[in-house]
This record gives C-alpha cells, structure tokens and sequence, in this order.
C-alpha cells in the first residue's frame, strides 16, 4: 500500500469531519430551530433544521436503518482502502473515498448522539432541501471517485 495514498485517505476524512463537527456545532449555538441567516441574498442562507431522514429528508425518522447503512458504507470503505491493488488506489481516489468517509462519519455520529442530523445550509435560487457540510462533503467525494475512475489516471 501506497503510504501517500493512506495519507490522503485519513487526512481528508479527518478534515471533514472536523469542518462538518465545526460548523454543526457553531449553528446548533449561534441559531434557534428554524431560525434564518441570509447569507448571499437570493443565492445562500442559514436555517438551523433537525432531519431525521437522509438526504432530501428520506427515510424520515428510521435512525436505525440509517445508522446501519453508514456503518456498512465505512465499513466497505475501510475494506477497500486496506485491501484493493496499490494500483488503484491513487491519490484522488483516496481523496474521494475520505471525503465520503468523513461526511458518512459526521452524520453517523448526529445520528448516534442526537437521533437526528443538523442541517443548515439552503440555497435559495433553487428548491433544494436543506443540507450540511458532510453532505457537500461526501457528494464531492462521489464526484471525485467518478472522475478517477473515468479517466483512469495515476498519480
């Protein structure tokens, strides 16, 4: 195994998570329960919401089930990263893989400690659910992973 890559993998999963553990805990504080900040008028704000589902607020209030899944999804990743070929473990897929890791683990622990996971940014030039940094995180990741595995590129 490549040293750099685990590096990559473990140094962005602990980023995330401490941005998504940053900024969770600063709107849980600063902000009441559907309390809203504009930000950027038209474009992005803050409202402090509690979601019980996942993402787009599915699976609303089967905590269980969705702490389950984050479970396998770490666990599935951690297999991957200690036991996939050196050679597909580049740089950005690691990147990609920590950054899911990351966000899979900052709402797993909402879910574990709170029964429900802090949500607040909304941009408003769309409708679009309110979300969190894991969020962006892990859809980052994604976007990441797919783009590795489309052009196949070492690094």
């Amino acid at each position: 195994m490549k040293r750099n890559s685990l590096y990559a993998f473990f140094g962005a999963a602990i980023i995330v998570v401490i941005i998504d553990y940053i900024t969770k805990y600063a709107i849980d504080s600063l902000l009441n329960y559907s309390q809203k900040v504009v930000l950027l008028p038209n474009v992005l704000s803050l409202e402090k919401v509690y979601n019980t589902g996942a993402a787009f607020s599915i699976l609303q209030n089967n905590i269980n089930f969705l702490i389950a899944i984050s479970v396998i999804t770490l666990a599935v990743i951690i297999y991957y990263v200690f036991t996939a070929k050196a050679a597909s473990k580049t740089l950005w897929n690691m990147i990609g893989l920590g950054f899911v890791a990351g966000g899979d683990l900052g709402n797993l622990f909402d879910r574990l400690v709170f029964r429900h996971v802090v949500d607040f940014l909304q941009l408003e030039f769309i409708n679009f659910p309110i979300f969190n940094f894991a969020d962006v995180f892990i859809n980052i990741g994604v976007i990441i992973l797919l783009f590795s595995i489309m052009f196949n590129k070492n690094d």
